[in-house]
């Protein structure tokens, strides 16, 4: 299992810095996730609107947390996350946001392209999904994979920065 984590980190590592290199399509306050393999698939986080966007023409109400709490933290219908905005520092393993429990499950630098990047890989259960984040707190949430008992799905950052990059806020 861990390698297959490793194998999608470095993946996801390689697009993103790809992709950021060519072009920015996010700006402070909206953060797109889309599939490398389908760009129909896509979910648009705004951050200003207070809405997430599913493959560029579904929006749904989302709630965000507010500056001055301990969390960069999303919730909607469609698409949750959240992280404590010392976490990197910290030896803390396991968090609750709006019901939902987090859980580090792996620590790693992983070095692309000339850069190091200090990833955490954050796994939360949700519903019947089992959802696993790729976060960095210089570039804020870089991946998003999700597992059904039907399918599994890959969302990568489009942009330099993600939601909680604490470099763009």
């Amino acid at each position: 299992m861990q390698k297959l984590i490793m194998f999608f980190l470095r993946a996801a590592l390689m697009i993103v810095v790809s992709c950021s290199l060519l072009v920015n399509t996010a700006t402070a306050r909206e953060y797109t996730y889309s599939n490398p393999f389908s760009s129909k698939s896509s979910i648009v986080i705004n951050s200003d609107s207070k809405e997430v966007s599913l493959n560029n023409h579904l929006g749904y109400e989302a709630l965000f947390c507010e500056e001055v709490s301990d969390f960069y933290c999303i919730s909607s219908r469609i698409f949750s996350f959240a992280v404590p905005k010392d976490v990197v520092g910290s030896k803390l393993i396991r968090w609750e946001n709006n019901e939902l429990s987090y859980e580090i499950t792996g620590r790693e630098k992983v070095n692309y392209l000339g850069n190091t990047y200090e990833v955490l890989v954050i796994s939360s259960k949700q519903d019947d999904e089992l959802l696993q984040y790729i976060y960095s707190a210089k570039s804020g949430l870089l991946m998003v994979s999700i597992t059904s008992k039907d399918a599994t799905g890959l969302l990568l950052l489009r942009g330099t920065c993600g939601l909680g990059a604490k470099e763009c806020h």
